[in-house]
């Protein structure tokens, strides 16, 4: 049986490289291990729903930016679409 595709590493990498953090900025901001983040944003590892939230909050991005399949390209597209973000 396949496991699930993972869709977090997408949105989680946009909205870091869009406040121009650092994997490492974001790990100590969030407390999870830059190397959990590094797979994350690669696809081979999952988030708990928790740490979701948590990296939504130090992000300060909708948490269906972060559980999104499909994500906009551009800071400015999301927003648009969502809201005022920052």
């Amino acid at each position: 049986m396949s496991s699930p595709k993972r869709t977090h590493g997408p949105g989680l990498r946009f909205a870091r490289e869009h406040l121009g953090w650092s994997l490492a900025a974001l790990a100590d901001k969030a407390e999870i291990s830059k190397t959990h983040l590094f797979e994350v944003e690669r696809g081979t590892r999952d988030l708990s729903p928790g740490k979701l939230r948590h990296l939504a909050e130090v992000l300060n991005v909708p948490l269906g930016l972060l559980t999104s399949a499909s994500f906009p390209h551009d800071w400015e597209t999301f927003a648009d679409e969502e809201g005022d973000v920052a």
